[in-house]
């Protein structure tokens, strides 16, 4: 059996760790998406499915996750923002597990909706996971995408939404209450 806590608490310290040697990177964005790409991460299949990290400052994360699953090495992870290092502190499209660059909020559904639109018109087996932060619904891009998505009825597109509450310049409901 998964002992989903363990994973947990070992990836929050790894990322902790990757974060206090870079000097760089947002722990709350990282440490708020922790319990759902343990899970997620527990179930995909990175060989049919395409997962979007849209709120791409958690980048820490999905190389944690990404390594978890064998995808990259540990050498590759602990360079995480150090000099010459491929892994930066935003999710960059470098490897096949990473199929889009993030960072600028909203952008991130658009380029799961074209995944997944893609997949459906090739006949592809597998499904487009994103992971989106609350501060996004804001963005014009993201109900856009979401018309796209249920107009072509894509059912292998799966929006995550990590709704811990904050945006970059302060508590979504003092930006903009959706």
């Amino acid at each position: 059996m998964v002992d989903y806590s363990q994973i947990v608490k070992d990836a929050r310290k790894k990322v902790l760790q990757l974060i206090y040697e870079a000097q760089t990177s947002h722990i709350g964005s990282n440490f708020s998406c922790i319990d759902i790409l343990t899970a997620l991460f527990e179930k995909i299949d990175l060989d049919k499915d395409k997962f979007v990290l849209s709120k791409g400052w958690a980048a820490a994360s999905l190389y944690y996750f990404l390594w978890r699953k064998g995808r990259i090495t540990e050498d590759e992870l602990n360079s995480y923002c150090k000099e010459g290092s491929k892994f930066i502190g935003l999710s960059e499209a470098i490897i096949p597990e990473i199929p889009f660059s993030a960072g600028s909020m909203g952008l991130g559904l658009p380029a799961a909706v074209g995944f997944a639109l893609s997949k459906k018109l090739n006949g592809e087996d597998g499904k487009i996971y994103v992971l989106m932060s609350d501060g996004e619904l804001q963005c014009g891009t993201t109900w856009e995408s979401a018309l796209i998505a249920a107009q072509h009825k894509l059912n292998n597109l799966v929006v995550i939404i990590d709704a811990n509450s904050f945006q970059a310049m302060g508590k979504i409901d003092e930006i903009l209450k959706i």
